[in-house]
């Protein structure tokens, strides 16, 4: 197993002021709250390019938040996270969040993806958004 996790971060969209050394450093953490050890790429990009991933891998023609991509079926942690900055930007309004607590939840819901997590069923969506909270509360 992998001693440490690592974290890329990519801005084709640049989110803010938000640097890439602070989304690093949530990344680690939530993927440590996790239990988990791997690598991780994070993209920032805009509704387009997010549309088109999501029509590509999801079959969905629309803009979404987050996408995660999870490249192990065997339980260990590597993937990707893609993250619509326009969405965030319009999600923190309508929940009444700072931009930067709304990339910070988009980040960890894409790591509890990636780390098996899900929200298909009540019992599955109430432990995940549990961890999630608990998580938001530790960065």
């Amino acid at each position: 197993m992998k001693k440490s996790s690592e974290v890329l971060v990519i801005f084709d969209k640049k989110p803010g002021s938000l640097s890439k050394t602070a989304v690093k450093s949530w990344a680690l953490k939530a993927i440590k709250a996790c239990g988990k050890k791997g690598d991780l790429e994070v993209l920032f990009t805009d509704n387009g390019a997010i549309r088109k991933l999501n029509r590509k891998f999801r079959g969905k023609n629309a803009a979404t938040d987050v996408l995660s991509f999870n490249y192990c079926d065997d339980g260990s942690f590597s993937g990707s996270i893609a993250i619509s900055v326009e969405r965030a930007r319009e999600d923190a309004l309508y929940y009444g969040l700072s931009f930067k607590a709304e990339v910070r939840f988009l980040l960890v819901h894409g790591i509890l993806h990636l780390s098996g997590y899900g929200h298909d069923t009540e019992a599955a969506a109430s432990e995940m958004y549990g961890l999630s909270g608990r998580i938001l509360e530790s960065l």
